[in-house]
């Protein structure tokens, strides 16, 4: 019993530990998912905008964007982003790279204050 309530104890406090350490997720997205609906491969870009505000009490700077596929291009600025500002993630599609079918990718937008997940989804055909 002695054991189980010590158990019990540690995992009680790790969880509480757990979610105070985590970084307080300031960028509010007004999407994180667009769908670009039915592209034809052949030589076509399409872009799509992921707008975004500060709604954290710290500046925040974007570190570094990251995509899931090389079909997928991703800027955005690294100016700090004050309290109540905006700012966008302009990504790129270069539909040519995407294999005929239904999609899925995913934008890795890591900030000092913690990481972000965008998806982009369609469906890819030949003409």
């Amino acid at each position: 019993m002695k054991k189980l309530l010590l158990i019990f104890s540690l995992f009680a406090l790790s969880s509480s530990y757990a979610v105070a350490s985590e970084p307080e997720q300031s960028l509010c997205f007004e999407t994180t998912l667009f769908d670009f609906g039915t592209v034809v491969r052949e030589n076509s870009t399409h872009t799509c905008r992921f707008l975004f505000e500060n709604r954290g009490s710290e500046p925040v700077v974007v570190l570094g964007v990251q995509t899931s596929c090389s079909c997928l291009k991703a800027e955005c600025s690294r100016r700090p982003i004050r309290q109540g500002e905006t700012g966008e993630v302009l990504v790129r599609l270069e539909a040519a790279k995407v294999d005929e079918g239904i999609f899925h990718r995913v934008i890795k937008v890591q900030t000092n204050r913690g990481l972000y997940l965008l998806t982009v989804k369609g469906q890819s055909v030949s003409k």
